[in-house]
């Protein structure tokens, strides 16, 4: 009977399992059963045999064979074994032989917890409440700890295992090849060692372990939850051990684990506020231990478990001392590898920031200063600091209600904080961006100037920068003490844009909120701003020459004075364009938030500003302003700093022309002595007779200086000013002696040579004629000779009509260098007819030959060079007095004036009215040259004749009104000097 009732136990179906069952407890103790309510035999009973001790001699045998069915590889032969012995204490545990079977009975049931099968599961857990049930006190107690290992600790009895033996559930790993499931020991095996890779074995079976620790738990949870029911009392010895485990296990991942577990909590827990409060720390100390173990399910488990924890909970000490800890776990579990555990460390982090921000709070006392003693450190060198952007994102937004809240609790920390946020300013900003500029600025030093302006804006408008303005409040005289060391530090030697732009920032604000405290600081800022205003990068020295700017105002007199020293050294000895930049920048700030302290300073800081206007603007590739043309920036200095230039010159005239005529003759740089030379040009114009006589001589000295110096770029530049200084007028009231007067002749000579020396040279050959013909047409001088001498070999023909000694530039186009010779001959001419005295009344072989030239190069020139050279004759005619002339230059004189003027007639019809207007200009001079007597050539009937034929075409022809009037005044002049008795057009 025996084996064919447990032959049914190969069947799945529970149903069948269960009346088994009950047919076996039938046959192990007969009657006694409780599952055969009516005896069907009719035999006779003893009804004390219950009560008797009576050996049942099948009992023993038929429990051995239901064990050993407990111990098979098949799941449904597990099953009927657990379900018949279910049905054995159910209907045989009043039966007092049955007792001493209870203790193998209930290892059975332990070892079928760890079972996938729910019903399993389920089974033994109700025969362990049974077993309970009929077992005395001491074996209840052992019963209680096995239960409690398994929960908490998911201890459970080895089983032997063979290559059959099914140790993961179906699709755990996947499937093979031809679509069969991975389960078995032998299946596992075999994948390993055709993957050569024998270890993947070990592997698998901690997996099984894994789920296997977790099944027992479930099913342990099953267990307890109907044990709890009778045995309450007993268990709350084991409250200590089981609350705090429990208590994260109701947060588990596994939807049948967390319903198991939750079912134990309130079998357990009748007061579950009360008790959580009971065991505070036990389960605080639960969920940090479980933050980090290796367990994804645990982790996850204890991050649901630690949010929920920390919703409205009391603030207590334990807690408070916590928080480091937490903060650190909370931190390390957000990075996890698992997405489920990420998104619940992320809900743990919240909380945990809310209970922060509640406990740092200043109305919290001495409780809020020890907590934010804790935190903040963790919040800034691991927060701040992590390469986890979510981590940085909580750390933050913490940090910033912190400082909102904390109020005077802060202080402590503000020295260490504000550079901890200065610096992650550069750790927020995003990579994409400092790659750009990278490579946006090998290319356009306009465009990197917008990109670092945009990038300066963002750090400024950062959350970070949000919180140090928050700590702002909080800074003192205590404060500064250690919070000035570390900004100095943080100029000198911090890293980004992002970072040097905000702690600029900061300074500044510092400047208003502690204007006096901040004094004994300055000089060492200004000393750290001073170092970062040489950086290659425009945005940080916008910012430091901004910060400066405000600086000044609370700096001492030296450093000041210091500041402005480096600055002017800067600018004066140093080439790199931003450095020039650098010191423009910080001047400029220093006007506009500092404008007493500019002028305080104004006799060293406007010369250097005067010298500095006369730079060469930079040309933009755009329509917009080159970020680094300084240009704009010391004409905006000035014009704040002066009544207009001339009233600027005339204050600070003393200072500026030293610091010009210094640099004209001592820089190193070309562009430096040629902005001298501009600013000296300027400082002649505007002063003019005003100019003091203690400042002439040694402007003169200058010049002859620059000039005796090699070839160098932008060298024409001294020539205009050496000609603005020998055009000065007197100046007002002129005191001076003769021995002064002699020295000033002899300087002015000196000078005037070594002007005209220049004409030789073949650079700037153009520059210097012109520069040499303002400064003639402005004195009276007699330098014809000399002119004549440098001039005639430039426009000495060759026999192709070009010029021999031409300074045009070889490879120019053909257009260029006919434009450049044009400008030559041209300046040339100009120069012969300023060569001349005011007024003479000589003609000697100079003279003649300049006549001659004159008239060999009308024939043969363009209409620009015609237009010069009439302008030469022009200015040659006004200066010739022949009323004093001797007969013999009259004789020589007459010939070459009478064939010029009747060049002269001939121009008057050109076709160019511009050749017009000279020719007519120059008649009129020569006419008037010619006077009365021997040379009023207007009576000789051939000169008359022509003149008054171009006259007449020349009056058709006019269409200005000036030019009409003079040519028809010039024509009555001719028909009232007609020789008499003469025919001729009138």
């Amino acid at each position: 009977v025996l084996d064919v009732l447990l032959g049914g136990c190969k069947t799945t179906e529970p149903e069948i399992h269960f009346v088994v069952g009950e047919a076996l407890s039938f046959v192990a103790v007969g009657s006694s059963s409780h599952a055969v309510p009516v005896c069907p035999l009719k035999y006779t009973s003893n009804p004390d045999r219950e009560k008797a001790e009576v050996a049942f001699p099948h009992l023993k045998e038929t429990l051995q064979a239901v064990v050993v069915l407990s111990k098979s590889d098949m799941d449904s032969t597990r099953q009927a074994a657990c379900v018949c012995l279910l049905c054995f204490i159910q209907h045989c545990g009043h039966v007092p032989a049955f007792q001493e079977y209870l203790l193998d009975i209930q290892n059975v049931f332990v070892t079928m917890l760890t079972e996938r099968n729910d019903i399993v599961q389920e089974v033994a857990s109700r025969g362990l409440s049974l077993v309970f049930e009929h077992s005395p006190a001491e074996q209840r107690e052992i019963l209680l700890e096995t239960l409690r290992d398994t929960l908490l600790k998911g201890r459970r009895s080895g089983r032997h295992v063979d290559k059959k033996t099914k140790v993961l559930g179906e699709e755990v790993v996947g499937k093979q090849p031809e679509g069969a499931s991975l389960t078995t020991y032998e299946e596992l095996c075999t994948m390993a060692d055709n993957l050569n890779q024998p270890d993947l074995v070990y592997k698998f079976m901690n997996l099984a372990n894994h789920h296997s620790i977790w099944n027992s738990k479930k099913g342990a949870a099953f267990g307890v939850s109907l044990i709890a029911q009778h045995c309450k009392e007993a268990l709350q010895e084991h409250l200590g051990s089981i609350v705090p485990k429990l208590y994260t296990y109701t947060y588990d991942p596994n939807l049948k684990v967390r319903l198991a577990m939750t079912n134990i909590w309130k079998a357990v827990v009748t007061d579950p506020g009360r008790m959580v409060a009971q065991y505070f720390g036990a389960i605080l100390d639960e969920i940090i231990s479980g933050l980090t173990h290796p367990q994804w399910r645990i982790r996850q488990s204890c991050c649901m478990a630690l949010a929920e924890f920390l919703r409205g909970v009391d603030i207590r000490k334990e807690l408070v001392e916590a928080l480091p800890l937490l903060w650190t776990e909370c931190m390390r579990v957000r990075d996890d590898i698992k997405e489920s555990v990420r998104t619940a460390a992320d809900s743990a982090c919240k909380s945990l920031s809310k209970v922060t921000i509640r406990i740092c709070d200043s109305s919290r006392g001495e409780n809020g200063k020890h907590a934010i003693a804790l935190v903040l450190p963790i919040m800034m060198e691991k927060g701040m600091l992590s390469s986890v952007e979510e981590v940085k994102t909580i750390s933050l937004a913490t940090i910033n209600q912190i400082s909102k809240n904390a109020g005077t609790l802060l202080k402590p920390h503000i020295a260490k904080l504000v550079p901890m946020l200065i610096e992650g300013l550069t750790e927020l900003e995003p990579k994409v961006l400092s790659y750009i500029a990278l490579h946006v600025g090998a290319q356009s030093d306009e465009m990197q100037d917008k990109l670092d302006n945009a990038r300066v804006a963002a750090s400024k408008g950062s959350p970070l920068m949000d919180v140090a303005n928050q700590c702002l409040h909080h800074v003192d005289k205590t404060v500064l003490c250690d919070l000035a060391p570390a900004l100095v530090a943080l100029l000198k030697t911090g890293v980004g844009l992002g970072t040097k732009a905000g702690c600029a920032q900061f300074v500044v604000s510092l400047c208003s909120k502690c204007r006096d405290d901040l004094t004994p600081y300055a000089g060492k800022l200004l000393h750290s701003l001073v170092n970062g205003l040489q950086s290659m990068s425009s945005g940080v020295r916008r910012s430091f020459a901004a910060c400066t700017g405000h600086l000044v105002k609370v700096a001492k007199e030296s450093s000041v004075s210091r500041l402005i020293a480096i600055l002017s050294e800067w600018y004066l000895e140093k080439e790199e364009e931003e450095l020039h930049h650098s010191a423009a920048l910080t001047l400029q700030a220093m006007n506009r938030h500092a404008n007493d302290v500019v002028q305080q300073h104004s006799s060293d800081i406007l010369p250097l500003v005067f010298l500095a206007m006369h730079a060469k603007p930079k040309v933009s590739t755009q329509d917009e302003q080159n970020p680094l043309d300084t240009v704009a920036l010391w004409q905006d200095i000035w014009q704040e700093n002066t009544a207009g230039t001339e009233g600027g010159v005339r204050v600070h005239g003393e200072q500026i022309a030293k610091l010009l005529m210094k640099t004209v003759t001592t820089s190193s740089s070309w562009e430096l002595k040629r902005q001298a030379a501009a600013g000296i040009s300027t400082f002649c114009t505007k002063l003019g007779a005003r100019l003091p006589d203690a400042l002439r001589d040694p402007l003169l000295r200058s010049m002859i200086t620059a000039l005796d110096t090699p070839m160098w770029t932008g060298r024409h530049a001294v020539y205009q000013a050496a000609a603005d200084v020998l055009r000065l007028p007197p100046s007002q009231g002129d005191s001076s002696g003769d021995a002064a007067a002699t020295e000033r002749l002899s300087l002015v000579t000196k000078l005037s040579d070594a002007m005209l020396a220049q004409c030789a040279r073949k650079r700037y050959r153009q520059q210097a004629l012109q520069s040499c013909s303002l400064f003639l047409s402005a004195v009276s001088v007699d330098r014809a000779s000399t002119v004549q001498g440098i001039v005639a070999p430039l426009l000495a023909l060759d026999s192709s009509g070009s010029n021999s000694d031409s300074d045009v530039e070889a490879g120019s186009s053909t257009v260029e260098k006919n434009h450049r010779q044009d400008q030559l001959y041209c300046s040339c001419f100009t120069l012969m007819g300023q060569a001349w005295p005011k007024k003479f009344n000589t003609f000697g072989e100079e003279d003649g030959k300049f006549m001659d030239l004159v008239l060999a190069h009308l024939a043969a020139s363009s209409w620009k060079r015609r237009v010069a050279i009439w302008n030469s004759i022009t200015e040659f005619a006004s200066r010739c007095d022949t009323s004093t002339m001797d007969d013999r230059c009259k004789d020589a004189i007459k010939s070459p004036a009478r064939q010029l003027l009747q060049y002269a007639a001939k121009n008057l019809t050109d076709q160019f009215q511009a050749v017009q207007a000279v020719a007519l200009k120059a008649v009129e001079s020569l006419v008037r040259m010619f006077g009365s007597g021997a040379l009023r050539v207007l009576e000789e009937e051939e000169v008359n004749k022509l003149l008054l034929q171009q006259l007449s075409a020349m009056l058709q022809a006019a269409t200005a009104a000036k030019l009409h009037e003079r040519c028809r005044a010039m024509r009555d002049a001719c028909v009232a000097a007609k020789p008499r008795g003469k025919s001729g057009d009138t």
